[in-house]
């Protein structure tokens, strides 16, 4: 779904989602703040990137007890001021916010782009918990603040997109169709290049046309719709969109390395990848891809038979003997995994 943030329902829009809240009625808010940027540059460079993270979103299955149906891309007012620090966007307690800035280059326009993530956890799949009887540990994300690279978009593309709303929604695949303009707020149905079926929040539904989007490069729209995914339960695909970050020449080394374990935490969670296998010459490079490692094999042996149980506790224990010299001594995670790990070998 993609709306448009109204100035008079802000407080309502942004409102923060508790724990109840998202048990009745799952959802997951990404706000694309308005861009800084000269005149109207960072009001269209927000619409590119909300329409771009729009097409990433994918409805998971309805029989998926875990999964959260709903997420919500929201694009800015023209009369919002930009956020420009990670404090203004955990501020705004919107859950996702993407955030930067922007400037004319050449006949191109560079955009440097931040994602904040949620405070709560609790209520998504972010957190990943294993647990044992009474003992558990939890994984969360590495960062909470990811830098998403700068990228280089065409200015004639970012001129003709001032915002959603305006979009014209046409009965047929019809460039230049006059029919009504999208208002306040869409839901998609299907994506196809560069159209996109969508259900008005007024009830029509229709076509869309974004000419360029598909074509638009960097890492913001898949690395934060892959985050998204992985809220949301949806490990398998949040492991396809980060696995192209690899291949973006923009993205920030530390991003890639983020992109590249949190697909190896998506996939052992969806259960198409086989744990790690930590040997002498293995070198976890990252605390979060150790990290990854122990818990790949915990939540293996915890689902275990007893003779595979105790294998996966072992490998367990091996891979967390070679990350404990990348975490400090009193480190949370840490603490758990080994009481995990002492109460099963305790049996």
């Amino acid at each position: 779904m993609l709306k448009r943030l109204l100035p008079a329902l802000m407080v309502a829009s942004l409102a923060a989602v508790t724990a109840a809240d998202a048990r009745q009625s799952p959802q997951l808010r990404l706000v694309v703040s308005k861009f800084e940027g000269q005149s109207d540059l960072g009001q269209n460079v927000s619409t590119v990137v909300a329409l771009s993270l729009w097409r990433t979103l994918r409805r998971p299955p309805e029989n998926d007890p875990n999964a959260v149906y709903s997420a919500v891309v929201v694009w800015p007012a023209a009369s919002d001021q930009p956020v420009r620090t990670p404090q203004q966007a955990a501020r705004l307690r919107a859950g996702f916010v993407v955030w930067g800035a922007a400037s004319y280059y050449g006949d191109g326009v560079v955009v440097d782009s931040y994602l904040s993530t949620p405070e709560s956890r609790d209520v998504y799949n972010s957190r990943w918990t294993v647990r044992s009887g009474e003992a558990a540990v939890s994984l969360d994300l590495p960062r909470e603040v990811f830098h998403l690279g700068s990228d280089v978009m065409p200015a004639r593309l970012v001129d003709h997109y001032s915002s959603p709303g305006v979009i014209a929604v046409c009965s047929t695949q019809r460039p230049g169709c006059t029919g009504p303009a999208v208002g306040d707020g869409m839901t998609g149905l299907q994506h196809d290049v560069e159209w996109s079926q969508v259900r008005l929040d007024s009830g029509p539904t229709g076509w869309i046309h974004q000419p360029g989007l598909a074509r638009v490069s960097g890492a913001t729209a898949p690395f934060a719709g892959g985050l998204i995914a992985y809220y949301r339960g949806q490990f398998a695909y949040a492991a396809q969109q980060w696995a192209q970050i690899a291949s973006i020449s923009t993205a920030p080394a530390a991003l890639k390395e983020d992109a590249s374990s949190l697909a190896l935490a998506a996939r052992l969670r969806a259960g198409t990848s086989n744990p790690t296998r930590c040997d002498a010459t293995w070198d976890p490079q990252s605390v979060f891809l150790g990290q990854v490692a122990v818990m790949g094999w915990l939540d293996r042996a915890v689902m275990a038979s007893d003779a595979r149980r105790a294998s996966a506790f072992a490998n367990a224990a091996t891979c967390l003997g070679l990350a404990r010299a990348l975490l400090e001594p009193d480190d949370p995670w840490l603490l758990q995994a080994e009481n995990l790990i002492q109460t099963e070998s305790s049996h």
